[in-house]
């Protein structure tokens, strides 16, 4: 992702949401995308 377009989208987030939905917002994104990277090494493990 290019710098500008990741400014723009930190920035669209940061002026339409209040922070408390921001803050809601990071951290189910983390959360997906932990279980994302998550999964295949429970596959490998087993």
């Amino acid at each position: 992702m290019s710098r500008e377009l990741f400014r723009f989208f930190i920035g669209l987030f940061f002026f339409d949401f209040p922070s408390i939905s921001f803050v809601m917002y990071a951290i189910t994104c983390y959360l997906l995308l932990e279980e994302t990277l998550r999964s295949p090494l429970h596959d490998y493990v087993g």
